[in-house]
C-alpha cells in the first residue's frame, strides 16, 4: 500500500498522465461563495473554498509558529499541501493538526491526486486548510478540483473561485483539470487505498536529477528576466528556485547517492549546493544581476561536466 501510494505521489508531480484531468462534468452560473478576508500576516491569500461550508480554506503555506497559531485559531484540524515542500508537521501535530501531502506540479492534477484530495477532504476532520506556497494557484486548483469531485460545486464555480484566489491564466493545465472536473463515485473514493501520506517520500535519484534540470530552466528564464518574476511566469519567485535547488542538491547528497562509487561526484554535488546556497542569498540580498548571471553560470557548467564524467560515461 505503501509504495502505492509512494508512486503516485512522487511520479505525478513530474509527468503528466494520460487519463489525468480528463472528465465532464456540469455547467452552472456560477454561485459567489465570499472568501474568508484575513488580517493576519502570518498567512496570505486566505479563502474559503466556495461550496464548503466552511469546511474548506486555501492559502498560503504556514512556515512558523504564527502562522500554523493563526490556522488553530480558524479551527482547522487538517492541513492538506500540495506544494513539493517537507511539510512542518512538527509544528502541525503540536496543535492538535495532521498533514496530507500531496504534492502537485503546475502542469496537471492526476487522476490519481485528484482522488486522494477528495478522499483527503471527505475523511479527513475539519476544517480543512488546502496550501500550495503562495495560495494562488496550486492550492486554490486543488481546493476547486476537491470540492466539483465531491459534488460541492460546479466546474464553473470552481473556476470563478480560481480567479478570485488570482490563479494565473498562463497555467493553462491547472484551468483545464477544473474545467473538465465532475463529481467522483462515492464507489471511486472508497475504493482508493485508505493511506495518505504525511510527508511524500524523497523523490530517488533519477527523479531529483529531472526536477533539477525544471529548475535550473526556471533560473534561466529569470536570469533572462533580470532576477525578477517572469511576466508570463508569475509563480517563479527567483529566491524560492534557488533554494528549491539547493534543497535538492541537499536531499541527493544526504541521501548518499553514489557516494560509495564516486567520490568526485560527491565533491561536485557539494560544490553546487554550496553556490547554490549562495545564489539564494545574493538574490535575497539583491546583488546585482551580473554576479547572479555568474553564479548560475557555474552551476550550469558544474552539470554538463558531471554529465560528461558519469551520466553519459557510466551506467547509473
Amino acid at each position: 500500500m505503501r509504495h502505492r501510494w509512494a508512486a503516485i505521489v512522487v511520479g505525478s508531480a513530474l509527468a503528466i498522465a494520460a487519463g489525468s484531468c480528463a472528465f465532464h462534468g456540469p455547467k452552472a452560473a456560477p454561485t459567489s461563495d465570499a472568501p474568508s478576508a484575513s488580517a493576519t500576516h502570518a498567512l496570505h491569500n486566505l479563502h474559503t473554498v466556495p461550496g464548503s461550508d466552511g469546511r474548506l480554506i486555501s492559502g498560503s503555506s504556514p512556515d512558523d509558529a504564527a502562522a500554523f497559531d493563526e490556522l488553530a485559531r480558524l479551527g482547522v484540524r487538517t492541513i492538506i499541501s500540495v506544494d513539493g515542500g517537507r511539510p512542518k508537521i512538527a509544528l502541525a501535530r503540536a496543535r492538535g493538526m495532521r498533514y496530507v501531502h500531496i504534492p502537485v506540479g503546475y502542469h496537471t492534477i492526476t487522476r490519481e491526486q485528484q482522488v486522494m484530495l477528495a478522499k483527503a477532504l471527505r475523511d479527513r476532520p475539519g476544517p480543512v486548510y488546502i496550501h500550495c506556497h503562495h495560495g494562488k494557484h496550486r492550492g486554490p486548483t486543488a481546493g476547486a478540483l476537491a470540492a466539483v469531485s465531491l459534488g460541492w460545486i460546479t466546474p464553473e464555480t470552481g473556476e470563478a473561485f480560481m480567479r478570485e484566489a488570482g490563479t494565473a491564466e498562463s497555467y493553462t493545465g491547472l484551468w483545464a483539470c477544473v474545467d473538465r472536473a465532475q463529481p467522483l463515485s462515492q464507489g471511486a473514493l472508497d475504493a482508493a487505498p485508505g493511506e495518505l501520506p504525511e510527508v511524500a517520500p524523497v523523490p530517488d535519484f533519477t527523479r531529483a536529477m529531472v526536477e533539477m534540470d525544471e529548475v535550473f530552466a526556471h533560473l534561466q528564464v529569470i536570469d533572462a528576466a533580470g532576477w525578477t518574476t517572469p511576466r508570463d511566469h508569475p509563480d517563479l519567485v527567483p529566491a524560492a528556485e534557488a533554494g528549491r535547488l539547493a534543497d535538492l542538491y541537499r536531499a541527493c547528497i544526504e541521501q548518499g547517492h553514489h557516494a560509495d562509487r564516486y567520490d568526485d561526484f560527491t565533491k561536485a554535488m557539494l560544490r553546487s549546493l554550496e553556490v547554490s546556497q549562495s545564489l539564494e542569498r545574493a538574490i535575497v540580498a539583491k546583488d546585482k544581476a551580473e554576479t547572479l548571471h555568474a553564479m548560475l553560470g557555474e552551476i550550469g557548467a558544474s552539470c554538463k561536466d558531471c554529465h560528461v564524467k558519469h551520466r553519459d560515461a557510466r551506467a547509473w
